[in-house]
């Protein structure tokens, strides 16, 4: 059996959306984008933390994945959540 493709999206669950996480952001500081759309093969994104607390403890930001079922470009109710990565981010 063959069919279309569904993109993916990457959505970053960072301090704008949770208190106490690092700031990221998927374009360049200061911008605040959140969710990345991809095509339905394999993509890239890059990720820049734009702020963060250099306190001696590790700040962290959560990238999610979603099958981008209505192909709405962003995280809406029938997409399909892949999993979810923690990046840390190391304060010296």
């Amino acid at each position: 059996m063959t069919g279309g493709s569904v993109p993916v999206l990457l959505r970053l669950v960072d301090g704008d959306v949770t208190p106490g996480l690092a700031n990221a952001s998927f374009a360049a500081c200061p911008a605040n984008t959140n969710t990345a759309a991809g095509s339905a093969g394999t993509f890239t994104a890059s990720i820049y933390v734009c702020s963060y607390v250099n306190d001696g403890t590790n700040d962290t930001l959560d990238v999610e994945a979603y099958w981008d079922v209505d192909a709405s470009g962003t995280v809406t109710g029938p997409d399909v959540p892949l999993g979810t990565v923690t990046v840390t981010v190391t304060d010296s």
